[in-house]
């Protein structure tokens, strides 16, 4: 029942991810980037929660620790996005950028695991 809910929600994330970047009146803009990579890692997430739910990550195992470190950059990337939607901002600072370390060691730390 509830992955219906889940396909839903994976459909009108794309849709919103198409509206966002490629419609034909899209401003595309930096705020709109940060937005759509944070919509399209969920997307990730959910299809990957589907295929353990349903059983399908039998046939795709290579699949099923690969969210793992990408949950680290869902709050670096909200953070950005709000912080470019207040101040109007359309780069990273250096100091910005040290929220994305959690992330880089977590992703180090897999790296034997996607090497198999």
């Amino acid at each position: 029942m509830f992955e219906f809910l889940y396909l839903g929600s994976i459909f009108f994330a794309l849709l919103s991810i198409y509206l966002l970047l490629f419609s034909k009146n899209a401003l595309r803009s930096f705020s709109n980037y940060i937005f759509s990579l944070i919509l399209f890692l969920e997307v990730f997430f959910i299809i990957t929660y589907l295929l353990i739910y349903s059983g399908g990550i039998n046939q795709v195992p290579q699949l099923f620790k690969a969210p793992a470190p990408f949950n680290f950059l869902i709050p670096p990337l909200a953070y950005l996005y709000v912080r470019s939607m207040l101040l109007n901002e359309n780069k990273i600072s250096f100091t910005e950028l040290l929220h994305f370390i959690p992330f880089f060691l977590v992703f180090i730390n897999y790296i034997p695991f996607y090497s198999l």
